[in-house]
């Protein structure tokens, strides 16, 4: 995954550094920021969801963004307030699952074993999903396996 990040990664690399040129509340208001507009910027790339996935997996596992807030802000982020009781519209629309697939997958191949597999393995995947999908079991199973994170659940 790395090499895939390209200059991407040496930049990243700078960001985590002792030299902390990005604070990490920055980072984090930066990446949910992303996350409110994700489904506008997959309009233009296609793949958004997965190179986002990538990054956010990188940027966890350098310690500059923490999964749980990660994870909330995934739940939660819209370009406008959904009506109480519906899901978001990267919920809705699936994309939500796909990017903590791509991010489970990601800090997978990143990290074998520790503290941070650990709170990998404790998201509530069901939660990500479309209300459709999200009392179906062999969707929850299809998913893991296209991402290949049987073992972390």
């Amino acid at each position: 995954m790395i090499e895939k990040l390209g200059a991407f990664h040496n930049s990243i690399c700078c960001i985590c550094s002792d030299n902390k040129m990005i604070l990490p509340d920055e980072l984090q208001r930066g990446s949910r920021s992303l996350l409110n507009k994700l489904e506008d910027i997959r309009v233009d790339v296609p793949r958004a969801s997965q190179q986002m996935g990538d990054v956010f997996s990188f940027l966890v596992h350098e310690g500059c963004l923490e999964i749980k807030r990660l994870m909330i802000d995934i739940k939660e982020a819209d370009i406008e307030e959904p009506v109480e009781g519906e899901d978001t519209e990267l919920i809705e629309s699936g994309t939500a699952k796909d990017l903590v697939g791509y991010i489970c997958k990601g800090l997978r191949d990143l990290q074998e074993e520790g503290e941070l597999l650990l709170q990998v393995k404790s998201i509530d995947l069901e939660s990500y999903f479309p209300g459709y999908e999200r009392d179906d079991p062999s969707q929850i199973s299809s998913f893991k396996k296209k991402f290949d994170i049987e073992e972390l659940f």
